[in-house]
Protein backbone atom coordinates (compact mmCIF):
# COMPACT_ATOMS: atom_id res chain seq x y z
CA UNK A 1 0.00 0.00 0.00
CA UNK A 2 0.93 3.21 -1.00
CA UNK A 3 1.23 6.43 1.79
CA UNK A 4 -1.26 8.06 -0.37
CA UNK A 5 -3.30 5.29 0.31
CA UNK A 6 -2.81 4.81 4.04
CA UNK A 7 -3.47 8.42 4.26
CA UNK A 8 -7.08 8.10 2.60
CA UNK A 9 -7.84 5.23 4.00
CA UNK A 10 -6.75 6.71 7.84
CA UNK A 11 -8.70 10.10 6.40
CA UNK A 12 -12.55 8.27 5.69
CA UNK A 13 -11.80 6.12 9.27
CA UNK A 14 -11.32 9.04 10.90
CA UNK A 15 -14.89 10.73 9.49
CA UNK A 16 -16.28 7.55 10.31
CA UNK A 17 -15.26 7.28 14.01
CA UNK A 18 -16.39 11.07 14.46
CA UNK A 19 -19.30 10.84 13.36
CA UNK A 20 -19.82 7.59 15.69
CA UNK A 21 -18.67 10.15 18.56
CA UNK A 22 -20.93 12.70 17.99
CA UNK A 23 -23.89 10.35 17.71
CA UNK A 24 -23.31 8.63 20.95
CA UNK A 25 -22.88 11.64 22.22
CA UNK A 26 -26.30 13.16 20.88
CA UNK A 27 -27.82 9.63 22.14
CA UNK A 28 -26.02 10.66 25.39
CA UNK A 29 -27.30 13.92 25.85
CA UNK A 30 -30.85 13.32 24.59
CA UNK A 31 -31.17 9.61 27.24
CA UNK A 32 -29.28 10.99 30.78
CA UNK A 33 -31.12 13.43 33.02
CA UNK A 34 -30.46 17.24 32.26
CA UNK A 35 -27.57 18.43 35.12
CA UNK A 36 -26.00 21.45 34.36
CA UNK A 37 -22.31 19.67 34.88
CA UNK A 38 -23.22 16.89 32.20
CA UNK A 39 -24.41 19.81 29.37
CA UNK A 40 -21.04 21.60 30.07
CA UNK A 41 -19.48 18.44 29.24
CA UNK A 42 -20.49 18.50 26.07
CA UNK A 43 -18.63 20.77 24.41
CA UNK A 44 -15.33 19.50 25.83
CA UNK A 45 -16.57 15.89 24.77
CA UNK A 46 -16.96 16.84 20.98
CA UNK A 47 -13.35 18.86 20.93
CA UNK A 48 -11.70 15.74 22.35
CA UNK A 49 -13.73 13.89 19.48
CA UNK A 50 -12.00 16.57 16.91
CA UNK A 51 -8.50 16.27 18.53
CA UNK A 52 -8.44 12.91 18.64
CA UNK A 53 -9.22 12.69 14.42
CA UNK A 54 -6.66 15.29 14.13
CA UNK A 55 -3.81 13.57 16.08
CA UNK A 56 -4.95 10.18 14.14
CA UNK A 57 -3.99 12.04 10.58
CA UNK A 58 -1.13 13.47 12.55
CA UNK A 59 0.54 10.08 13.02
CA UNK A 60 0.29 8.81 9.62
CA UNK A 61 3.25 6.76 8.89
CA UNK A 62 5.43 6.83 5.58
CA UNK A 63 5.20 3.32 4.18
CA UNK A 64 9.30 3.68 3.01
CA UNK A 65 10.71 5.02 6.89
CA UNK A 66 7.78 4.36 9.06
CA UNK A 67 8.54 8.06 10.50
CA UNK A 68 4.83 10.06 10.92
CA UNK A 69 4.36 12.84 8.07
CA UNK A 70 3.02 14.65 11.06
CA UNK A 71 1.34 18.42 10.39
CA UNK A 72 1.64 17.97 6.54
CA UNK A 73 -1.07 14.80 6.06
CA UNK A 74 -3.46 17.64 8.00
CA UNK A 75 -2.25 20.27 5.90
CA UNK A 76 -2.44 17.63 2.65
CA UNK A 77 -5.97 16.07 3.51
CA UNK A 78 -7.98 19.07 4.77
CA UNK A 79 -6.72 21.66 2.36
CA UNK A 80 -6.36 19.73 -0.49
CA UNK A 81 -3.33 19.81 -1.55
CA UNK A 82 -0.51 17.30 -3.53
CA UNK A 83 1.77 15.76 -1.49
CA UNK A 84 4.69 14.96 -4.12
CA UNK A 85 6.97 13.03 -1.12
CA UNK A 86 8.15 12.26 2.24
CA UNK A 87 9.23 14.84 4.08
CA UNK A 88 12.02 12.38 5.77
CA UNK A 89 13.09 10.29 3.73
CA UNK A 90 11.77 12.22 0.17
CA UNK A 91 10.06 8.74 -1.11
CA UNK A 92 7.20 9.79 -3.26
CA UNK A 93 4.32 9.03 -1.37
CA UNK A 94 2.88 7.03 -3.94
CA UNK A 95 5.06 4.39 -4.34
Amino acid sequence: MTTRGLMRRRFFRSLLAFAAWMIVLGVWHENVPRNHALDLMIGPLAALGFVAVEAYWWLTPCTACHRTIGWRACIWRLWGGRPRACPHCGVSIDK
